[in-house]
């Protein structure tokens, strides 16, 4: 495991706040590990539609 630090205005923290307790999250570092596997998820998928297309015939 490896500790990163960082830092936020405070208003993004109140937003991050916020957003966590509308979905129910217990805590900052638990947002941040679903926004980031989301994020994540949502690249790779990127990537493999466009390997996809670029393997099409005529593309």
């Amino acid at each position: 495991m490896k500790i990163l630090p960082l830092r936020l205005e405070a208003d993004v923290a109140d937003k991050m706040d916020a957003a966590r307790r509308a979905k129910g999250i217990k805590n900052r570092m638990e947002l941040f590990r679903v926004a980031i596997g989301a994020y994540l998820a949502q690249v790779g998928a990127r990537r493999r539609r466009a390997l996809r297309e670029s393997q099409r015939p005529g593309v």
